[in-house]
């Protein structure tokens, strides 16, 4: 099966799907679209001061000077084999893979560039690109999203956030096929996990997005009518949750230190 991924280009918590991806049977990875949020932060800044506060927007702007840095040394073959992947943009470039930036793939630049690939799936995961029927009606069998939440519960971009800041019990993760409307859509397969609050949002995320790598066989068992889909947290109500704000993070990230000291004593 022909699959195109598409993240964003800054995206490293979902390595691991990538990864398991291009290693397993009967797949073919053709082509990793890397949403460009590197050039989104540079011309937006104030819109992420207003949604993140300083100190995400700094560790942010961090990441994408990191992110840079790292790319550049990767087109240095000696360099490259010093560095083990820590971005999807490295990961590709390291296996081969070919990849290219797009600003949107809505657009017309960006429809033909997928449209040439001729792909049978194309898989987002952790990707700010919202997409329209015309771009999710290309891929010959099914475009389709790896979200961290219990979905129809906590839809929106920052998932795990939320899960922690209102305490839930168990978080987890669903693949589901898109629709025009944001995480909605039939579900492939759904799984949960225990949620420990001690933990931070990425601490978290790498432990969704590990267990969701090691579950893409089954995910592709679906797909070709090999095996059932496993939705189990339907009856759960649909909630949509946005960016949280500096108040929020701040809150959070001193509950968290409460945990952590709780845990010790």
């Amino acid at each position: 099966m022909k699959v195109a991924f598409l993240t964003n280009r800054t995206a490293h918590v979902n390595l691991p799907i990538l990864s398991r991806l291009s290693h397993l049977d009967g797949v073919d990875v053709a082509h990793v679209l890397l949403y460009d949020t590197v050039a989104e932060v540079s011309r937006s800044l104030r819109r992420t001061l207003v949604e993140l506060g300083m100190q995400q927007s700094l560790l942010k702007l961090a990441k994408s000077f990191d992110y840079s840095l790292r790319m550049l040394g990767a087109k240095n073959a000696r360099v490259r084999r010093m560095l083990s992947s820590k971005y999807c943009h490295e990961f590709a470039v390291a296996s081969g893979i070919p990849c290219s930036v797009v600003g949107n793939l809505n657009c017309a630049k960006g429809r033909q560039l997928l449209s040439g690939m001729q792909v049978d799936l194309l898989i987002t995961c952790v990707c700010k690109n919202i997409l329209r029927k015309s771009v999710l009606d290309i891929p010959r069998l099914a475009s389709i999203n790896i979200h961290p939440s219990l979905l129809p519960a906590y839809r929106g971009p920052t998932p795990t956030f939320w899960a922690l800041y209102n305490g839930e019990s168990s978080v987890g993760v669903t693949v589901h096929k898109m629709t025009e409307r944001i995480d909605e859509g039939e579900i492939i397969d759904q799984f949960a996990m225990p949620l420990d609050l001690s933990m931070s949002e990425l601490e978290v995320d790498r432990l969704l997005f590990a267990e969701a790598a090691d579950r893409m066989p089954h995910v592709f068992q679906v797909l070709t009518g090999q095996a059932n889909s496993t939705p189990c947290f339907q009856s759960r109500s649909p909630t949509y949750f946005t960016y949280p704000n500096p108040r929020q993070r701040r809150e959070l990230s001193k509950r968290c230190r409460a945990f952590r000291k709780a845990s010790t004593l």
